[in-house]
């Protein structure tokens, strides 16, 4: 999907914010490169600043992807959980 077209999916999927699910809490949802080389340098750039605008920055004119970081705190130790909204919609809990 184009930049656009996800930051339409975020806004358009905000209430998943806070949601609980197997993994954990869903903390945030962001836009990530799907080019394997593109996404590896997109974390290295969310490690170093927990910022996704800013991590997504240099790849908003390749096709991209949208996935909720689970358990934002636990980033810090280097353990990176994202959660595909379509694979994991069936887990949200109530």
């Amino acid at each position: 999907m184009t930049f656009e077209e996800a930051l339409q999916e975020i806004k358009d999927n905000s209430h998943l914010l806070g949601a609980k699910i197997a993994m954990g809490t869903i903390d945030e949802l962001v836009i990530y490169p799907n080019n394997e080389n593109a996404k590896e340098t997109f974390k290295d750039i969310y490690f170093q600043t927990l910022n996704a605008e800013e991590a997504i920055m240099p790849f908003i004119k390749e096709d991209v992807s949208v996935s909720a970081i689970v358990n934002k705190k636990e980033i810090k130790k280097r353990i990176f959980l994202t959660a595909n909204k379509k694979k994991k919609k069936n887990e949200l809990k109530k």
